[in-house]
């Protein structure tokens, strides 16, 4: 229906005429183009976020591997450890079975 208007008017119906005799190649070429304007950078943007988060985890997981390293050196050198401290003083835990 809207296309028996538009084609009708005399301001916009030599643009709808030449916009109808385009091939659909051209339409699907200019799709396709849009899709890839907006959906690279959004592409770009996952990937890069992708690479920070496993940057990230990759640093976390070698400080929890140092650190551990550490606590059982320290563990074999002096017999108690600092890390494993669950901050109870004084206090008599009861184990029931």
């Amino acid at each position: 229906m809207w296309r028996v208007d538009i084609l009708s008017q005399s301001a916009w119906g030599p643009w709808a005429q030449r916009i109808n005799r385009r091939p659909s190649w051209a339409w699907q070429l200019a799709l396709a183009a849009g899709v890839l304007v907006i959906l690279g950078p959004l592409v770009l943007l996952i990937l890069t976020a992708i690479l920070v988060a496993a940057a990230v985890f990759i640093v976390a997981s070698l400080l929890a591997a140092g650190l551990n390293l550490l606590q059982r050196l320290l563990h074999a050198l002096t017999g108690h450890s600092l890390l494993h401290d669950d901050g109870r003083r004084n206090v008599r835990v009861i184990h029931r079975i």
